[in-house]
């Protein structure tokens, strides 16, 4: 199970509002588990995996990956 921490933060200038408000989504993704969960360290260095970002795709994706590690749909 994989925890989602979403922010949204709004911004209004004229009245000086700066808020940050926080919802968690908890999703079964087994794969992305298991990419998280790879790595490990020792003396001499370590292996850390990250999710650093997430993007909303449309229904019928049209583009290709573009990352060296993907393959071409």
């Amino acid at each position: 199970m994989i925890r989602f921490v979403v922010e949204c933060h709004e911004m209004q200038y004229g009245p000086g509002i700066d808020r940050r408000d926080y919802v968690t989504v908890d999703v079964d993704l087994p794969e992305l588990e298991a990419l998280l969960k790879r790595g490990g360290h020792g003396e001499g260095g370590f292996e850390s995996w990250s999710l650093l970002g997430a993007e909303i795709l449309p229904a019928n994706p049209t583009h290709t990956p573009t990352s060296p590690h993907s393959e071409a749909a």
